[in-house]
């Protein structure tokens, strides 16, 4: 959005300061192909059997929040690299670029048979009241993509106040953190002409976590 805004002022100013404009649309443009190319985006699946909820449930029971933390045995002789470590490292590595953590919930296209009471109940999770995420039920598949977003990220804070060392957790705690819902929108693979049918689908490749690490801009209101 400042790329466009510079593009619209060229016209604007004197020819002397052209250039200037100019030559910063072309830094913020360098600086957006980096970021794209270095911020890497984890995928939390259930390819892995530790990585899975229950139907319909966003609860994360303790073999994968295990799983998210430590290293796995792969029953090959090798491991699995947890998620969480590698994201912690990515995020110390590049602390002066990345400034916001997104957690986004996909699921299946497998109709919720439950009434939800997030509009009821979602502020007592969203305010930190202990015991937040007991009382919610999803309603939708866009509910409980969203309520198991927020479910990672409870995770995430965690283990930065218990498994981080401490010199590290003031830098991780600076990182923002925005969970969102890709209910079942989004599928697995890419399809070219997808059908409504493709989007019903109980497909287990659907129902994923993504972390992605990003730089977004300060977000100001229209008065100021």
């Amino acid at each position: 959005s400042l790329v466009e805004r510079l593009r619209e002022q060229i016209g604007q100013v004197p020819g002397s300061d052209i250039e200037d404009l100019r030559r910063r649309i072309e830094e913020l443009e360098q600086e957006n192909k980096e970021l794209k190319r270095d911020s890497p985006s984890v995928v939390i699946g259930e390819k892995r059997r530790d990585f899975r909820f229950d139907s319909g449930s966003p609860v994360i029971k303790q073999e994968f929040s295990n799983a998210l933390r430590n290293r796995i045995p792969d029953g090959k002789g090798g491991f699995y690299e947890p998620p969480f470590p590698q994201i912690a490292d990515e995020i110390i590595k590049r602390q002066e670029r990345i400034n916001t953590l997104e957690i986004i919930g996909h699921t299946d296209g497998v109709p919720l048979s439950t009434s939800g009471n997030l509009d009821q109940r979602l502020p007592e999770l969203l305010a930190r009241v202990p015991g937040g995420t007991k009382t919610l039920s999803a309603g939708s598949n866009n509910d409980l993509g969203l309520l198991r977003a927020l479910a990672l990220e409870q995770e995430w804070l965690d283990y930065v106040e218990s498994y981080m060392p401490v010199e590290n957790r003031e830098v991780l705690r600076r990182i923002r953190i925005r969970c969102y819902s890709a209910g079942q929108t989004i599928l697995p693979i890419r399809l070219d002409d997808p059908k409504p049918a493709d989007f019903r689908k109980n497909d287990p490749r659907a129902r994923r976590i993504e972390m992605r690490l990003t730089r977004l801009a300060k977000v100001t209101s229209d008065e100021e």
